[in-house]
């Protein structure tokens, strides 16, 4: 069934089908450091796992274009956890800050939730020790071929003699333009502040 659901189509119809059948969606890992102790628990010293970071600027623009503080705790398609606070639902990592998020706009709301998400993680990571390999995304693509030694170190395994292939086809090794994240960093001083939601 996961398989079948995994090459449809996506896109608003399915929302509609999530809330007919109550679909039962997959927890995904995009904030697994911030809370890794089920994985902690279930792998131990087996656990390897790899973390590739973006510069905040970049995070913060992605979720001003997607709106994603508008999705979180709304689209049946979020599959985050959610909190129940005065008949809200509400983000997860909110807990604690609920009723200040609530009075935020979509730019407080957006940078507020990064820095409560980086703080859980900052925190949980310290359980994780010699299992966590960080990556930052602007250096790994710049410099990929470094990583891939690196990761091969970490999880005691040789790359893929392919891996120069599939590295040529997603733009890697790649020059990034050296004012990307000043540039950014003034997009974001320009977004239109709206009201509190």
């Amino acid at each position: 069934e996961n398989i079948r659901r995994s090459i449809v189509k996506d896109g608003d119809s399915i929302i509609d089908k999530i809330k007919e059948e109550k679909i039962i969606l997959t927890i995904g890992s995009h904030y697994i450091s911030s809370s890794p102790t089920l994985i902690h628990k279930a792998f131990k010293k087996k656990l390897k796992l790899i973390e590739m970071v973006r510069h905040p600027s970049s995070l913060i623009l992605f979720w001003m274009k997607k709106r994603w503080v508008n999705r979180l705790g709304a689209d049946p398609r979020d599959i985050s956890l959610w909190i129940n606070y005065n008949q809200k639902n509400l983000p997860w990592f909110t807990k604690g800050y609920e009723s200040d998020y609530i009075q935020m706009n979509d730019i407080e709301k957006t940078i507020n939730s990064l820095n409560w998400i980086d703080s859980y993680r900052r925190e949980k990571i310290k359980k994780l020790s010699n299992s966590l390999f960080v990556i930052p995304f602007e250096n790994f693509v710049t410099k990929p071929f470094i990583y891939v030694e690196k990761i091969s170190k970490f999880i005691s395994k040789h790359p893929s003699s392919k891996i120069k292939k599939y590295l040529k086809k997603v733009n890697c090794p790649r020059v990034l333009n050296s004012g990307i994240i000043k540039n950014q960093k003034n997009e974001i001083l320009n977004l239109k502040m709206n009201k509190k939601t």
